[in-house]
């Protein structure tokens, strides 16, 4: 197929534009027009792109959003500062993939996402988040690098395994198609619970789980065989919302929308840690990874340390 300059330069300026310009759907619509009708190969370098622009979003100035569809998915483009709105979208799924195309590659610079302070490339040895509260120490064996570390977002992604992560969350609030999900607890359990009890997730393995001191729940997520629909951002034939949240009390003001997408499987640990909960997420991008996945992570976890921050605000719902 002939190269089509005007749509390349589209999804580029769509892909560099700032926070406040630019829009999820937008972006989503130019990436599936940009590869229908490619091979494989040429979808997946330009969804790489694209998807992976959706997954894991930060904010500058007054908005930020993480949207790892996680591949745990962060959905909403990094920074697009657009709120929960609840609306879905109807338009046909079978032009999307099933699951999230894997990166080929992932940065060997050091260099961090857009609007981000990040770590870089670890060396193995004992790490500690700069910008991340509360504030966390681990220990990893290399093989991992950061690239956003904000106040309440922060990631490991695997070189090892490109596209699979290990994410620090904050405070995450329900949310549902779109829309934040009212009368649920506040703390690991009843967050927990919330998840299990959610007929389009498969819940398993739920139990108790202590990480670096702090107390909480453990589960893995899939999505549920025979789910469909599709909130406003999602790259894949289906998706389900799972949590968001926000600090605009922080300068740059961070926020995250987070989502399973396709067959991507997650294991989720929620802990108390007052005046919040602190989430982490190990993410299997199309969900065959995540036994491999935790074996990797399962050190790391076993090393965290968290200064819990006492008497700390706790951010609100977006």
């Amino acid at each position: 197929m002939r190269r089509q300059p005007g749509r390349d330069q589209r999804i580029r300026e769509l892909l560099t534009r700032t926070p406040e310009e630019r829009s999820t759907d937008e972006l989503v619509q130019a990436v599936v027009t940009r590869t229908r009708g490619l091979p494989q190969r040429g979808r997946s370098r330009w969804r790489d792109l694209g998807t992976r622009r959706l997954l894991l979003a930060g904010a500058v100035g007054a908005a930020a959003v993480l949207v790892l569809v996680v591949g745990a998915t962060l959905r909403n483009p990094p920074g697009s500062g657009r709120q929960p709105g609840g609306r879905l979208d109807h338009s046909p799924a079978t032009e999307l993939p099933i699951s999230l195309p894997r990166p080929t590659s992932l940065p060997t610079d050091g260099s961090c996402e857009p609007i981000a302070g990040c770590l870089g490339i670890l060396a193995a040895g004992s790490h500690q988040t700069a910008v991340f509260r509360p504030t966390t120490t681990f220990t990893t064996a290399g093989g991992w690098v950061n690239r956003e570390d904000r106040g309440g977002i922060f990631d490991l992604r695997s070189t090892a395994i490109p596209g699979d992560a290990l994410l620090l969350l904050r405070d995450p609030v329900p949310l549902r198609d779109g829309r934040i999900v009212g009368g649920v607890g506040s703390d690991a359990r009843a967050l927990a619970a919330w998840l299990a009890a959610d007929p389009r997730l498969s819940a398993s393995g739920a139990a108790s789980a202590s990480i670096g001191g702090l107390n909480g729940m453990r589960l893995r997520l899939a999505i549920a065989s025979g789910t469909s629909g599709r909130p406003l951002g999602c790259a894949t034939q289906v998706c389900v919302d799972l949590f968001t949240a926000t600090d605009p009390a922080t300068r740059p003001v961070w926020q995250y929308r987070i989502s399973l997408s396709g067959t991507e499987r997650a294991t989720v640990y929620l802990l108390d840690a007052p005046p919040g909960v602190i989430m982490i997420l190990v993410d299997s991008l199309d969900g065959r990874t995540l036994d491999r996945l935790e074996a990797a992570a399962a050190p790391i976890l076993a090393s965290m340390r968290f200064a819990v921050e006492r008497g700390a605000s706790t951010p609100s719902p977006p």
